[in-house]
């Protein structure tokens, strides 16, 4: 049972704090993205500047990124942590994890990191003989819950029955132990598939008390799981950096109306020509650059790169699905612009303007309305900021409401959540950039995101488990997974010696069966039938995937349980 904090904890907390400084680390060489992140969550900042940069590039996409947080206390008080948008803020988080018993930080400045040759490396000797012969120091050092080996790795104790870093456990036991067979896995999920190629976990919370933003604490720890897929045939998923964030409740009062956005400060070209936009149907904001034959910063470049930044709700504590809908609002300061702004649009700089800004208001209340800049332009209120594309002059974008270019930042929010003490949320965001299209069109690679944003939803779900893939080029397949797997049934299931199976729409070319850690085990000749047979009597009772490839070059996948 998760305790909740004493007022010693949290002064001890607070002690702690005052020497614990934040760490860099310095990320690359496992797709495209070269990436810096700091161990009190603010994201692609390092000592020089901004660092999210692609191989080939010599200039960032993001200058950078970090959590915003707002919630309502039972008091009715507004509490909440952010990063201001002025870069020499003192930040409202502190690096490391908390105990819940005591409140002590542990972890500061501590980055776990491990890679998919080393998960594979331990799947296999474990499978050799049940026994692990050639221990790795990063999977015995993975901070899963409960692991035995944490200490002996990590030079101190880890707290006992607190859910942190994700693992495949493979003997159900709900405890982290590699010796037992366990090891990393990027969701907490037993049919999470393969393809996270690097996987980097660290954890930071917010200080006690009142904040240097102004806003008083939340109490909050902040679990980040990175992980990178390497699919160099696969854009844009090779230029993509996934971030989950799971939001813990460690104080002792409930948390209402839980709102968290990622704060973007966007960097494509030069900054005084950027324009931002919304794109609905996959919960991206972008940010692309108005004028691309005109922009030194690009290098003359035809079509803009464009950055895109997803959001997605995942789990709660009680393992329920979330599906809230997206909010995006621009932060605007006033000396990037060339226009003297309404006192309602400047940055928010109290608790009230902070929640106004979070729940998809301006900063003194007004909704955010259709048309124009978004601030009193018409009585229709949105959620979404310039969901139009800009070459649709009947739409609302920026370009099409005439808009003057130039830096822009912007928050990618998802609520309304209630935080039970020990109780967390997790939130899915990704940062992905477009500049692959060479058509010599303005907006090539913006036609590109809206085609393709949809497969960093499908290589999230591959990477949860909700369906297994085998190889990046089905995880970018153009096929909403679930539709095809609806047409694929197997009979008898479960089933013994044999199993049928029957495609509804087309035919099977390829048969695979594959295990449910997604290694392939077997690939199966096919004759180009919707009916196709294989034998399975060589198999072990178990829960299996069998994967299909069809005439339409679509796939499809089933669960199979074999008995014995």
């Amino acid at each position: 049972m998760i305790r909740p904090l004493s007022l010693l904890g949290w002064c001890l907390v607070c002690w702690l704090s005052s020497w614990a400084q934040p760490t860099y680390l310095e990320v690359e060489g496992t797709n495209a993205v070269q990436f810096s992140i700091r161990s009190d969550g603010l994201l692609f900042a390092d000592s020089t500047g901004g660092r999210f940069v692609l191989d080939g590039d010599d200039f960032s996409y993001v200058q950078r990124a970090g959590l915003w947080i707002g919630g309502i206390a039972p008091s009715g008080a507004i509490k909440g942590a952010v990063w201001q948008p002025e870069e020499d803020s003192e930040p409202d988080y502190q690096s490391g994890f908390l105990d819940p018993q005591t409140g002590q930080v542990l972890g500061a400045g501590q980055f776990w990191e491990v890679s998919d040759a080393e998960v594979e490396a331990q799947i296999d000797d474990f499978r050799n003989n049940l026994v692990i012969d050639d221990p790795i120091p990063s999977i015995f050092a993975w901070p899963g819950r409960n692991n035995p080996h944490f200490e002996a790795y990590n030079g101190y104790p880890q707290p006992p029955d607190v859910l942190m870093a994700p693992f495949f456990d493979n003997d159900g036991d709900g405890n982290y132990d590699p010796n037992n067979g366990d090891f990393p896995r990027a969701v907490d999920s037993p049919y999470a598939g393969k393809g996270v190629d690097k996987m980097i976990w660290f954890a930071y919370h917010t200080k006690p008390g009142m904040l240097p933003s102004g806003l008083p604490s939340p109490n909050l720890e902040i679990q980040t799981l990175i992980y990178l897929v390497n699919c160099p045939a696969a854009l844009p998923v090779n230029q993509t950096v996934y971030f989950n964030k799971r939001v813990v409740n460690r104080g002792f009062e409930v948390i209402d109306s839980l709102h968290v956005g990622m704060y973007t400060e966007a960097s494509i070209g030069c900054l005084e020509s950027e324009y931002l936009g919304t794109h609905p149907e996959s919960k991206v904001a972008f940010v692309y650059d108005a004028t691309p034959t005109e922009d030194e910063c690009l290098a003359g470049a035809i079509s803009s790169p464009v950055l895109a930044v997803r959001v997605e709700e995942w789990w709660a504590s009680d393992y329920e699905f979330i599906n809230r809908p997206q909010i995006t609002m621009p932060i605007i300061e006033e000396e990037a612009t060339n226009v003297l702004l309404p006192p309602g649009m400047l940055p928010p700089d109290t608790p009230v303007s902070y929640f106004h800004y979070l729940s998809g208001s301006w900063r003194d209340g007004t909704p955010l309305t259709s048309g124009g800049n978004g601030f009193q332009n018409s009585s229709i209120k949105q959620q979404l900021i310039f969901p139009d594309a800009p070459y649709n002059s009947e739409g609302w974008s920026e370009q099409a409401s005439g808009l003057s270019p130039g830096k822009r930042s912007f928050l990618n929010i998802l609520g309304d959540e209630r935080i039970a003490p020990g109780g967390y949320q997790e939130y899915l965001f990704s940062f992905t950039v477009f500049d692959q299209e060479t058509n010599n069109q303005p907006y090539d690679n913006l036609d590109s995101m809206y085609q393709r944003a949809k497969y960093l939803q499908q290589i999230f779900f591959f990477i949860a488990g909700v369906e297994p893939f085998y190889n990046c080029d089905m995880a970018t397949s153009t096929t909403t997974p679930g539709k095809a797997s609806a047409l694929l049934q197997l009979f008898p299931n479960p089933a013994r010696e044999q199993v049928h199976l029957q495609l509804h729409q087309g035919t099977i070319e390829q048969v695979r069966l594959l295990g449910m850690d997604g290694k392939m085990l077997q690939q199966f000749s096919a004759t180009n039938s919707p009916i196709e047979q294989i034998d399975i009597a060589h198999l072990r009772a178990g829960v299996y995937i069998v994967q299909v490839v069809t005439s339409e070059g679509t796939w499809a996948n089933q669960k199979l349980v074999v008995s014995r």
